[in-house]
């Protein structure tokens, strides 16, 4: 019971059978005297899983003073503890943090009665109830009424939720406790059963009710075993065998070490250790094989500014210049196959525009032209040529390199790449890369590139793109980069190459991969020719580090 500074009162008593008392503190001007009975009763249904929406059924009777009330009355319900301190649910949000619920729930009542479930969404400004509220060990409800005149009110005290008699049973229940004779007969078989039994689960003898199945596993049972017999002799015999054959090798090899009467042998190398290890002597030379003239008929007009690719099974060349300072550019070309000794010519249907200076690399499958200078100036064009089909199809322009020559351009093993060059702009340091598979250029945007040039020598090395040398803006240069790409391709830093021992600088020299190295021959500074070469070697990423240096090469 709450004492008013009006001296007015209105209590609220829970029917008999709670044993409660709620008091609500009214602030209007009620008439002296009246009173408000208002009973409760609650129940917690049962939920099948810890996350799931709960239910509380709320029961309740309002009556003033000997009426009971008829019509609509507004609630606001809320889930506290002991002491109120903390609350862990309402039925609305409370947003300008008052303590209740902003909005209510509105119930008609008849004669007095009302019945709701806490957590019912269907409700309006009724919040879900997750059952995860009942893990808490003392759980207390708060209401607040408005009967209309004197606003929203809250009963007190706060009720205390308790548990079912035989809820708290099923909570005894012991690890362990529930046999196979507390369950009905069907319940499991072989249709609600998932898994697989380890060995240590099955009795020491199992028995097939299938008599069949029972002949066939004792057959493959006994079957295994004579295999299993069967090769352990096998793997026995070749043992015997692989220590006979191991000494006739041991015996061929010492009979090696002694001098060979009347055996010739070739080597490539003139100070051959191996073969003197044998006992060899060398004797006299063998002449290396002469140079063969390829065949003319059908072949390609003489060109200059052409390019060239090896399928496997051809040499392809295409396009050029046709006669010395004529502006002739070729859109033509052939394949020799080295096999029959002849040429072929290549089919101009869809062909690129003609062109010089331009770079082509052979995926595998394919020949892939692009760039180089035409009659209508730099081109940043292409085209892609199916050996199979004889057929051309145009790379895309968007997103393309501008126009240029003087450029490289390598096969990645799914893209090509373009680096460097020059235009009417200048030299460039930049370049981008073509998906076949797509059918799109990307540009690369990587900062730390070398600077620009022409006239470069470039090769693949696995998983990075190599540049050394070639013409830069105060002429000839002894400096390159190697761009590093991840395992989908994708570029992802340029890296200086290390400047000592590298060989003089200069431009349109010839860079090879040979699997391990890059080899550098060749090239001009300025008019003078240049003819030795040194090596570089990388080293790979997965081997750890970045290591790499130039040694210089010796001419046989």
């Amino acid at each position: 019971m709450i004492q008013k500074k009006d001296d007015r009162r209105f209590v609220l008593t829970a029917s008999t059978s709670l044993n409660a008392l709620f008091s609500l503190c009214c602030g209007g001007n009620e008439p002296a005297g009246t009173r408000v009975w208002f009973g409760l009763l609650w129940m917690v249904c049962s939920v099948a899983h810890a996350e799931m929406a709960g239910l509380l059924t709320v029961q309740g009777r309002l009556q003033v003073d000997s009426t009971l009330v008829d019509g609509t009355v507004a609630f606001k319900f809320a889930l506290v503890n002991g002491d109120g301190s903390q609350t862990y649910w309402r039925n609305a949000p409370d947003d300008d943090l008052d303590g209740q619920p902003d909005q209510a729930v509105v119930l008609r009542l008849d004669r007095g009665l009302y019945t709701l479930a806490l957590g019912d969404a269907g409700l309006a400004n009724m919040a879900s109830l997750p059952a995860t509220v009942f893990t808490n060990s003392a759980l207390y409800l708060r209401t607040w009424l408005d009967d209309g005149t004197h606003g929203f009110q809250a009963l007190t005290p706060d009720q205390r939720i308790t548990p079912v008699g035989y809820a708290l049973l099923a909570a005894t229940v012991s690890d362990g406790g529930i046999t196979l004779a507390k369950l009905a007969p069907g319940v499991l078989d072989a249709a609600n059963l998932t898994g697989v039994l380890a060995p240590a689960q099955l009795p020491v003898n199992v028995a097939f009710r299938d008599t069949d199945l029972l002949t066939l596993s004792n057959a493959w049972v006994a079957r295994l075993a004579a295999t299993n017999e069967a090769l352990t002799a096998r793997i026995e015999a070749l043992a015997v065998l692989s220590e006979a054959l191991a000494g006739q090798l041991t015996a061929l090899s010492n009979q090696m070490r002694l001098p060979p009467f009347g055996l010739a042998a070739v080597s490539a190398a003139r100070p051959d250790t191996t073969l003197a290890s044998y006992g060899f002597v060398p004797f006299g030379t063998v002449p290396a094989p002469s140079w063969v003239d390829g065949p003319t008929t059908d072949a390609p007009l003489p060109r200059r500014g052409h390019s060239g690719v090896w399928t496997g099974a051809a040499l392809v060349i295409w396009g050029g210049t046709l006669g010395l300072g004529l502006g002739l550019y070729s859109a033509a070309g052939g394949s020799y196959d080295r096999l029959e000794n002849r040429w072929r010519a290549l089919s101009p249907l869809n062909a690129p525009v003609a062109r010089t200076a331009h770079t082509a690399v052979w995926t595998g499958q394919e020949m892939l032209v692009w760039g180089g200078f035409g009659s209508a100036g730099y081109l940043s064009s292409g085209a892609r040529w199916e050996p199979s089909q004889q057929t051309w199809t145009a790379l895309p322009m968007l997103n393309a390199p501008e126009g240029r020559e003087g450029h490289v351009a390598v096969w990645t093993g799914t893209r090509l790449l373009v680096w460097g060059g020059r235009n009417s702009g200048g030299l460039l340091a930049d370049g981008a890369q073509y998906d076949p598979v797509l059918s799109q250029w990307s540009p690369l945007l990587l900062r730390g590139a070398p600077a620009a040039r022409f006239g470069t020598g470039g090769v693949w090395a696995g998983d990075r793109f190599i540049v050394w040398g070639g013409e830069g803006e105060a002429g000839p240069v002894d400096s390159g980069g190697q761009l590093l790409l991840d395992s989908n391709g994708v570029p992802t830093e340029w890296r200086a190459l290390n400047p000592t021992g590298a060989p003089a600088a200069r431009s349109g020299h010839a860079a090879v991969w040979t699997g391990q190295k890059m080899i550098v021959w060749g090239g001009a500074t300025g008019r003078h020719l240049i003819g030795g070469w040194r090596l570089v070697r990388p080293q790979h990423r997965f081997l750890g580090g970045d290591e790499h240096g130039w040694g210089a090469g010796s001419a046989l």
